[in-house]
């Protein structure tokens, strides 16, 4: 799995209720399921108040956040009242309605008397940048009174009762401890910068399951935190207050106790847009999905620590999106496709005749969301809100969501061609994917 755009941070102006637990059900030790990796964030399927749904599991999230209001909320109004949210960027706050009382179930896990901030604002919409429905997304009370344990490489999740739980003791496996700031996990690190060999910097970071890259860091000049003079400025993703950009390098090392890795790819963020993240106190960005996929974790809030252990693909080199294309699913599309229904063979003319059908489907679509400056694909001609019609001469529609980001990972001076339809005309792009790190 390769490394994508962070989506969505998001910090709430609003504490923590007391409210239901999750559970094991049946007096269970343990519940494993699967899960959908995409941007290297953690989808699970969760039935909120009955009704089936996709989430992204969140550590970064104090509390539960819904999208799309398919589900069944209590609107009695004496139990409604709304909150700010804001995130990264420089846009405008928003405000949420507070649920109450809703129930979460996947499989044998269950949690009542759950709050849930319900986003109105239709333009939140976290499904463009995933190719598939987000409903909302769940943070801090599926983590606080289980061990969870999260193995991307084989996309599963195990959720342990501590009574029944045997901490790993082999030499493999490395032990962490977490400091908690408002319901959040911070993890401490080091850096070590190209402009500065010698020093290496420490670093308090949050935990954030809910972003996509390997590595953020706040920019700050006295603490010589500051990109290389190798780097570009790079559009990050999305928060509720708007887009996120900053400048994208590459550093000499980044370090969680005997885990070193070599030449990563960070994210320096400006003040500006990280003004109220920077309230916590010595907090200096954010470690995400990039970075975490590298191992086999262990969450554990009540002792406030964090396991770790290689996994297979520790030693994954650290890539980005050389395209400077960040696609957007748009909805999906009625497609005919022709199929043989039947074929005869004509006595006469021993010549074979078909029957062909049409057969309507819905299909995917995907459209250009943003176009990086005097990259490759802004070199060839590419233009927000382009319709991608074919990839490599493949037709888009065929192609999943995952698979059409995974190309502009691939190696540099990979060939990418593009099929666009722009203002009723088709048009063909062609570029070279580029390292610029």
């Amino acid at each position: 799995m390769k490394k994508y755009i962070s989506i969505f941070f998001v910090f709430i102006s609003f504490t923590c209720f007391c409210q239901g637990n999750f559970s094991l059900l049946h007096n269970r030790k343990k519940q494993s399921f699967k899960f959908k990796s995409i941007n290297n964030l953690i989808i699970i399927p969760l039935k909120v108040n009955g009704v089936q749904g996709s989430y992204i599991l969140d550590t970064g999230l104090s509390t539960n956040i819904l999208f799309k209001a398919k589900t069944k909320i209590d609107s009695s109004y004496a139990n409604l009242r709304k909150v700010t949210l804001n995130g990264f960027g420089n846009g405008p706050n928003m405000e949420a309605i507070v649920t109450v009382d809703n129930t979460f179930q996947l499989e044998n896990l269950q949690a009542t008397k759950q709050r849930m901030l319900l986003v109105l604002d239709e333009h939140v919409n976290l499904s463009a940048k995933m190719g598939m429905t987000i409903d909302g997304m769940i943070g801090y009370e599926f983590f606080k009174n289980f061990i969870v344990k999260i193995n991307y490489r084989s996309k599963q999740i195990t959720v342990y009762n501590p009574q029944y739980f045997k901490k790993k003791t082999r030499k493999s496996y490395h032990t962490f401890p977490l400091q908690f700031h408002k319901y959040k996990p911070y993890l401490k690190g080091k850096v070590l910068l190209a402009n500065n060999k010698e020093i290496k910097t420490p670093v308090k970071l949050l935990i954030d399951t809910g972003g996509s890259d390997a590595l953020w860091l706040f920019e700050d000049a006295a603490q010589n935190l500051i990109p290389t003079e190798t780097h570009f400025k790079d559009f990050l993703g999305e928060s509720i207050s708007g887009s996120i950009f900053g400048n994208k390098c590459r550093i000499e090392e980044f370090q969680i106790g005997d885990f070193i890795f070599k030449q990563p790819i960070v994210s320096f963020l400006d003040k500006k847009s990280t003004e109220l993240a920077r309230r916590i106190k010595n907090r200096n960005g954010s470690v995400g999905g990039g970075l975490l996929r590298r191992f086999v974790v262990w969450f554990d809030y009540g002792n406030k620590e964090i396991t770790l252990k290689k996994s297979r693909g520790f030693r994954d080199a650290f890539t980005y999106n050389m395209s400077g294309l960040d696609m957007n699913y748009s909805g999906d599309i009625l497609i005919a496709e022709t199929k043989i229904s039947s074929f005869y063979v004509q006595d006469k003319e021993q010549k074979l005749k078909l029957t062909k059908d049409f057969k309507f489907s819905l299909k995917p679509s995907y459209i250009v969301g943003h176009v990086r400056e005097n990259s490759p694909g802004a070199l060839a001609g590419a233009q927000v809100g382009d319709l991608v019609l074919k990839v490599n001469r493949k037709a888009s529609y065929k192609m999943s969501f995952d698979e059409i980001n995974t190309l502009f990972y691939t190696k540099k001076n990979k060939w990418v061609r593009l099929l666009v339809a722009r203002d009723g005309k088709e048009i063909t792009l062609k570029f070279k994917l580029q390292n610029e790190l």
